[in-house]
């Protein structure tokens, strides 16, 4: 499928309610990254299984997607389109969830939008590419590491996030390779938190 934005970019969409839905953005275009990155497919099918409904996207210039790679900057604007197709389609509760580079690109989205909803960042590459601030972010993120990873290194994101919930995966490096089940819990768990605290 498409959606429509500035260009047209390839999505896969895991219809199931309309209470929650979330939008997954991939890993850095220039590095292999695209949607099919096996972590936001655990991620997808664990929400999917939970009754949420998951959108996950090829940036501009990555798979069928048109357009090319902007340094990050026109990527904020298709996460936007991501978010607004599942908006259009009246589920109430939209989270952009963001894995390295994708990671960076919500945080940005976050921080150009003053937006104050949910948000989950997974091993933002602090120490590899420019980041918002912590005090130029809003709304009730939720940030993953893990213990091993030299780019989003977990002592440094606790530091300069720690206004938000910064939890590390013990044993994983960057990849999370083997570790997809143990972040999609935690990604899972905060989503449900949300709703409870919502319903209460």
């Amino acid at each position: 499928m498409r959606i429509r934005g500035e260009y047209k970019l390839e999505a896969e969409l895991w219809l199931a309610g309309k209470d929650v839905g979330v939008v997954l953005a991939h890993p850095h275009p220039l590095f292999g990254g695209d949607m099919l990155f096996p972590l936001l497919g655990v991620i997808a099918k664990r929400a999917h299984d939970a009754n949420m409904t998951a959108l996950r996207f090829n940036f501009r210039g990555v798979g069928a997607s048109e357009g090319h790679y902007s340094g990050g900057e026109g990527e904020v604007r298709d996460l936007e389109a991501a978010l607004k197709y599942l908006d259009d389609m009246s589920i109430t509760n939209v989270v952009p969830i963001g894995y390295s580079f994708g990671a960076c690109i919500v945080m940005k989205w976050i921080a150009q939008n003053s937006a104050t909803g949910r948000w989950i960042a997974i091993a933002p590459p602090i120490n590899f590419m420019g980041h918002p601030s912590q005090k130029e972010l809003s709304g009730e993120g939720f940030i993953i590491c893990g213990t091993k990873d030299i780019y989003s290194p977990a002592s440094r994101v606790g530091r300069e996030y720690g206004k938000y919930s910064v939890v590390a995966i013990n044993g994983a490096d960057h990849f999370f390779s083997g570790f997809e089940e143990a972040v999609a819990e935690k990604v899972l768990e905060f989503l449900a938190s949300g709703e409870e605290n919502k319903d209460a």
